[in-house]
């Protein structure tokens, strides 16, 4: 795992003019690679790197662009769905290796991090100024190292520096709880702890956005998405789960079903949320859908009847509770089922299994409330009405 952090290049216009020399060299033999390389058969495409003999044989930055020209085609040729066209580099970028740059060993007033770089000239650098933030010193603080490559990239009209850096290895948290999350094309995100986390904006964003292509990949559904996995982590701090949804063809689907879903990116939230809850030692699961919003989390009773639209009533034990919010409790009961984690369920869950006399299907769970003000940092050190109940019996 690595992270990747785009900091702003403060370069006057000599080096300017450098990086753009060097960001056209690198598109051009890129591109021309690409030519080559798809000329290949396949069972050569699957090595790791290009053959010596295919190899950029000029500067070390042409050595480069031949392996960025491999991994391109190499991409591309794997794809198991859709057609298979030649890539093209179009982006103004370049990358260097370790032995094309530096990062340099001193300071400024004004720039606290310094790029010696490769000029195109053999045995000349140039020293790159930029500027860290916030995030990126807070990894530093806590021992993430920089990675061994950078890449430069023209943004509108601006030139960034891309670093890479190594997180410290983190142990995974085992006694935690376990929160479940029902993602849904109304209420976007639903959670075992019976937050909706989007409104009616939700439904307008995703109404707007039906039809529309991304192809820089800035899908604003995809940006709120990345924002609720910040806010999950640093919120909840434990383990998430998801369904592991494949909504792929048409085979019992309807058209309305898919006309529906169609800009749903189910997917990327539980990616997102897997690479920030892995730097802080937390689990994301994915457990089985089937029936996840049909079935009483009380009396386990499974049945279509069972709910209609929104609303969810069992028809055997007469549990009534949100639907979304029932398929996030089963989802989070059955990754604990799974994993051993103790799942996040809502009061009302729980004093179903107490009324009735019902044996829980875990050991141990978390009960959470809706009338706690928010929700705690971290469920082991929150405070009533938040508990973690043990299964007792009498």
């Amino acid at each position: 795992m690595k992270l990747s952090y785009k900091l702003k290049v403060f370069a006057n216009k000599g080096k300017i003019a450098v990086l753009e020399s060097l960001a056209n060299f690198w598109v051009r033999k890129v591109n021309e690679y690409i030519v080559l390389y798809w000329r290949m058969p396949d069972w050569e495409i699957k090595l790791a790197k290009p053959p010596a003999e295919f190899r950029g044989s000029g500067s070390k930055l042409e050595n480069l662009a031949s392996v960025k020209a491999w991994q391109m085609v190499r991409a591309v040729r794997k794809k198991k769905r859709g057609p298979k066209v030649k890539p093209v580099l179009k982006k103004i970028e370049f990358e260097l290796d370790e032995t094309l740059f530096a990062f340099g060993d001193f300071t400024t007033k004004e720039f606290d991090l310094w790029i010696k770089a490769y000029s195109g000239e053999k045995g000349k650098r140039i020293a790159i100024p930029v500027k860290k933030h916030r995030r990126l010193n807070y990894w530093l603080k806590r021992g993430a190292r920089f990675q061994k490559t950078v890449k430069f990239k023209k943004i509108n009209g601006e030139w960034y520096a891309v670093v890479f850096l190594s997180p410290p290895p983190k142990e995974p948290k085992g006694d935690v709880p376990v929160v479940g999350m029902d993602l849904d094309y109304t209420n976007g995100a639903v959670d075992s702890a019976g937050r909706v986390w989007f409104d009616e904006r939700w439904v307008n964003l995703r109404q707007r956005t039906k039809w529309r292509l991304y192809p820089d990949g800035n899908n604003p559904l995809k940006q709120e998405f990345n924002r609720l996995a910040k806010r999950l982590v640093n919120e909840y701090g434990c383990h998430l789960a998801f369904e592991r949804l494949e909504l792929r063809g048409k085979r019992g689907r309807s058209r309305k079903f898919r006309r529906d879903y169609k800009n749903l990116p189910y997917g990327h939230l539980a990616r997102r949320v897997k690479v920030l809850a892995g730097l802080e030692g937390f689990r994301t699961v994915r457990v089985n859908p089937a029936g996840t919003s049909q079935t009483c989390p009380v009396c386990g009773h499974r049945e279509r009847r069972n709910r209609k639209g929104e609303e969810f009533r069992c028809v055997r034990c007469g549990f009534s509770a949100q639907a979304d919010v029932v398929g996030a409790v089963n989802i989070a009961i059955r990754a604990g089922q799974k994993h051993g984690f103790r799942p996040v369920v809502v009061r009302a869950v729980a004093e179903g299994w107490r009324r009735r006399s019902i044996r829980p299907p875990v050991e141990r769970f978390v009960v959470w409330t809706l009338l706690q003000s928010r929700p705690p940092a971290d469920f082991r050190g929150c405070d009533p009405p938040c508990h973690a109940y043990p299964v007792s019996y009498g």
